[in-house]
């Protein structure tokens, strides 16, 4: 899709994703694709490593997600503060950009790889939602492999519950959905198109029933005045340790102010008399 940036950002807000098309020459994505295929070699001798690999439970152990690729790939470091792609987050959410981390969805052929309808934001609220996915397509995306479905406009409307007998299960159950259901379309793309996502657009993706892979390099971007409501590797149990009556709400209660953080720190840290220390 080529439009003119007011167009552009029209589209994306009121729909909530927009797809580039021919966004990245086909040789960059090859040096993506040449770095991951030296992690997923790596994967048959270090399966252990579960900081780094994500896969099935069962006996075969299938690959289904490279984490933190950014952390493990020159190339994908590289690409994280690529020119083209920050000039567009600038466009879709100011120019005060944090990276907010990646994975490599993998789905490869032969493997289930549904991922049931859900929004990013349940996964990681913040103090706001201008927050979005840059999608970059290392294999062509058919409806046939899995490709993205979505609900246009569906960012604009309700954060869904995305739990199942009072857990946290990450997806919304497809009733919840309603006639919503209906406007999903599947987003299809080549090798190179990038596809954004806003947080709070319901998607989901289908099983790759081909023989080919349909790999998904997903890098997280938010404002830089976005803050997470609950810290990343947070520990419930420990938390709900410190409650001394009544129950654990499950919703944040907010107060809309515009809040001072203590940063950057002290010269001096320790207690508030080495905080308040005078040079």
């Amino acid at each position: 899709m080529t439009l003119n940036e007011t167009t552009f950002k029209n589209f994306y807000h009121k729909n909530g994703y927009i797809l580039i098309e021919n966004f990245f020459d086909v040789s960059i994505i090859d040096g993506l694709a040449r770095s991951f295929e030296k992690l997923e070699l790596e994967f048959n001798t270090n399966k252990h490593l579960t900081n780094i690999y994500d896969f099935t439970k069962d006996s075969n152990q299938i690959l289904r997600r490279i984490k933190t690729p950014d952390l493990n790939s020159t190339e994908c470091a590289n690409i994280v503060r690529n020119e083209k792609i920050i000039n567009i987050l600038k466009l879709l959410i100011g120019d005060n950009i944090r990276f907010d981390g990646s994975k490599l969805n993998m789905k490869p052929p032969g493997n289930d790889g549904v991922v049931h309808w859900h929004q990013d934001w349940a996964f990681y609220p913040h103090t706001n939602d201008n927050l979005l996915t840059v999608g970059i397509m290392i294999d062509d995306h058919t409806i046939e492999n899995g490709c993205m479905n979505v609900i246009p406009g569906s960012h604009q409307g309700i954060v869904y519950d995305h739990h199942h007998n009072e857990y946290f299960n990450g997806q919304i159950q497809i009733s919840h959905l309603g006639d919503n259901i209906k406007k999903s379309i599947g987003l299809t793309g080549k090798k190179g198109d990038i596809l954004i996502h806003h947080c709070k657009l319901v998607h989901s993706s289908n099983a790759n029933i081909t023989s080919q892979n349909r790999r998904f390099l997903l890098l997280q971007y938010k404002s830089a005045d976005s803050y997470p409501l609950i810290p990343y590797n947070f520990n419930y149990k420990w938390w709900n340790s410190l409650l001394i009556c009544g129950t654990e709400p499950t919703t944040i209660s907010v107060k809309s102010d515009v809040i001072k953080l203590p940063i950057p720190q002290s010269k001096y840290q320790g207690s508030i008399f080495e905080n308040q220390r005078k040079d």
